[in-house]
């Protein structure tokens, strides 16, 4: 038995097998894009200030991030993201790479400050940085510090962002990840964001910390409610 799950773990970890994983991901990712009929809502301002030049932390929830790429062209402005080095969040990273998006590594153990500080620069280049702010091992839904950090060092404002489809399951892991079906209605839902105070102590980041959360939470519910009353 110990021979056959090295083996196994040995498959996983092989190139071809990624590479077999980011082709599924990346069509499956087509098929249901192809397939569903989606509405973008709350846009309009974002994009207004996207073209004045001002930065944006583009905040989702890890639970909904599979289809939070596609929601826009990032051709202009660019769109850079905060990808783990974890096994788990490579395929994702890839393909979000083969898209034209920058990803900038954080390590799920040691230093970060280079990557934090190129993030910074991007941000105060007035382009937008895609962040899940409960990733990349949770827990789900609760938003750590790295996100309003970011945000108030750059003084960038918080975006919280949401898709869902009426036609969805939730797999049964720690972020309850959306999957959805083909075939359905889907939306793409920006809520209200904010920009986080600078030189923030410890009892005004966890202010911060609760109300993004809160934010991103009901943004996701938002686009739940409207998917599954849409007539479109």
């Amino acid at each position: 038995m110990g021979d056959l799950r090295g083996l196994a773990r040995r498959i996983r970890k092989s190139a071809a097998f990624q590479r077999m994983l980011e082709r599924m991901f990346a069509g499956y990712t087509r098929l249901i894009l192809r397939t569903t009929r989606w509405r973008h809502e709350g846009f309009a301002g974002f994009e207004a200030d996207l073209a004045r030049g001002e930065a944006k932390v583009f905040c989702v929830w890890h639970g909904r991030l599979l289809m939070a790429p596609f929601c826009r062209d990032w051709t202009d402005p660019g769109l850079s993201v905060l990808g783990s080095d974890h096994p788990d969040a490579r395929i994702a990273t890839e393909v979000m790479r083969r898209m034209g998006i920058d990803v900038i590594p954080l390590k799920t153990r040691g230093g970060n400050s280079a990557s934090v500080a190129r993030a910074v620069a991007v941000l105060r280049g007035g382009k937008t940085i895609g962040i899940t702010p409960d990733g990349p091992l949770g827990p789900g839904e609760e938003a750590k510090a790295g996100a309003i950090l970011l945000a108030s060092r750059a003084r960038a404002e918080l975006v919280p962002f949401a898709y869902s489809t009426n036609r969805r399951i939730h797999a049964k892991s720690w972020d309850r990840f959306l999957v959805p079906l083909p075939f359905g209605r889907g939306i793409f839902l920006i809520g209200k964001g904010f920009v986080p105070a600078p030189n923030l102590d410890a009892e005004g980041l966890a202010v911060a910390q609760a109300r993004l959360s809160r934010l991103l939470t009901e943004t996701a519910a938002e686009a739940d409610r409207r998917v599954d009353a849409g007539d479109w």
